[in-house]
C-alpha cells in the first residue's frame, strides 16, 4: 500500500476502534483520552497474525477494530489492513512495553525511553505478550 492508503486505513482502524470503546468499555477509553491519547504503528507479517492479536485483545476484552479494505484501489477486496487496540495504562504496562522493546531500532527514542501507546496497530510480537 502507498502512503496515504496507509494513513487512511490506519485512520479507519482509530475511529473504529474509538467508536467500539464508546460503547462498551469507556473506563478503558477514558482512561486512554485522559492519558494523552498515546498511539504507536507496527508492521504484522502476515493477516494471520494480525488475527491471532485481535483475538487476544478481544479475549482481554479491550476494544479493536480490524479493518477490511473494500478493494477499490490498491488491495484485493477484503484483504486485512489494519487492526487498532485500545488499552489502559494498566495494559500497556503489562504488555505494550515488551512489545516495543522487542522491535525498537537503536537511537528510535532519543531520550532511551519507550513510549508504546495503549492503541497498538498490528504487531506480531504482540500475540506473546496478550
Amino acid at each position: 500500500m502507498g502512503k496515504g492508503k496507509v494513513a487512511a486505513q490506519c485512520a479507519h482502524a482509530a475511529l473504529g476502534c474509538w467508536k467500539e470503546a464508546v460503547r462498551g468499555t469507556k473506563q478503558v477509553l477514558s482512561q486512554w483520552e485522559a492519558s494523552g491519547q498515546m498511539k504507536i504503528a507496527l508492521k504484522c507479517d502476515d493477516e494471520q497474525s494480525m488475527i491471532q492479536i485481535q483475538k487476544s485483545a478481544l479475549e482481554k476484552g479491550l476494544p479493536i477494530k480490524m479493518v477490511k479494505d473494500a478493494g477499490r484501489t490498491q488491495v484485493p477486496r477484503g484483504s486485512l489492513t489494519v487492526l487498532a487496540i485500545i488499552g489502559t495504562m494498566h495494559h500497556k504496562q503489562a504488555y505494550c512495553v515488551r512489545v516495543t522493546k522487542g522491535i525498537r531500532r537503536p537511537g528510535k527514542y532519543d531520550n532511551g525511553v519507550n513510549r508504546p501507546s495503549q492503541a497498538a496497530v498490528a504487531s506480531t510480537r504482540m500475540v506473546k505478550c496478550l
